[in-house]
């Protein structure tokens, strides 16, 4: 997926089953961990929507450790991807 794209283009182009989104977490440029969100909270994915944020609140990651609020992190949003859906890909729409 290009950085460029929306997420909107995302969701119209799947061929992989959606599961949700996960909320990757780094402090000082090391990754503690992540969140599972049903809804996308930016409209860029990845490297290219990553925001850097003060917490304004404490936060529980999946892995069960705790962000205490105050604190400067940079978070990245990704897609979760489960099997691949039964769809017809024309190999030109792919090439472009």
């Amino acid at each position: 997926m290009k950085t460029d794209n929306s997420v909107l283009n995302y969701m119209n182009n799947l061929t992989y089953e959606h599961l949700g989104w996960t909320k990757e977490y780094y402090v000082n440029g090391k990754y503690v961990g992540t969140i599972r969100l049903d809804n996308p909270d930016r409209d860029h994915l990845g490297y290219a929507g990553r925001t850097i944020s003060v917490l304004m609140d404490n936060v529980i990651l999946d892995n069960k450790k705790r962000l205490k609020k105050g604190i400067s992190v940079t978070t990245m949003l990704y897609p979760l991807c489960g099997r691949k859906l039964k769809k017809d890909i024309n190999k030109n729409e792919i090439i472009g």
